[in-house]
């Protein structure tokens, strides 16, 4: 009597589109559920490997880390947006627009969340609620 094997499980890494079996040898574990099912990362370890980075930075942004690096530098080491000071590289995000790929600047982690709330959002429609109900005092403008 033969016993068959389970069936092997794979993903397409989110970076490199290759499909590989989904197991702690291809995709980092990311945690543990109470039932003991395993959840693994959307990138294969090569591409989440920091020594292999660019390659994620070159797909998605057409910089290199290093370039990234070289951004925060000239932005003072700072979020172009907030100015709060970045604590690591790793806590900054590269943002572009996404129709064009354009980067236009590296950002903090909360300005990052909030543009992709309000990007293409009119944003005079929420000042103005705010200046009308007292919360902005009335010559506070938006800057664009």
């Amino acid at each position: 009597m033969k016993t068959e094997e389970p069936e092997q499980s794979y993903r397409i890494c989110r970076d490199c589109q290759i499909s590989k079996p989904l197991t702690s040898e291809f995709f980092q574990k990311k945690h543990c559920s109470r039932n003991g099912k395993h959840y693994f990362y959307n990138r294969c370890k090569a591409c989440h490997n920091p020594i292999d980075r660019n390659i994620h930075y070159k797909r998605s942004y057409g910089i290199t880390y290093e370039d990234k690096l070289n951004l925060i530098q000239q932005q003072g080491g700072v979020c172009y947006i907030c100015k709060s000071p970045f604590k690591s590289p790793k806590l900054s995000h590269v943002d572009h627009d996404h129709r064009t790929g354009k980067v236009r600047a590296i950002v903090c982690v909360d300005c990052n969340r909030t543009l992709g709330v309000v990007e293409g959002v009119d944003l005079t429609v929420f000042t103005n609620y705010i200046k009308e109900k007292g919360g902005l005092p009335k010559d506070e403008r938006l800057r664009g």
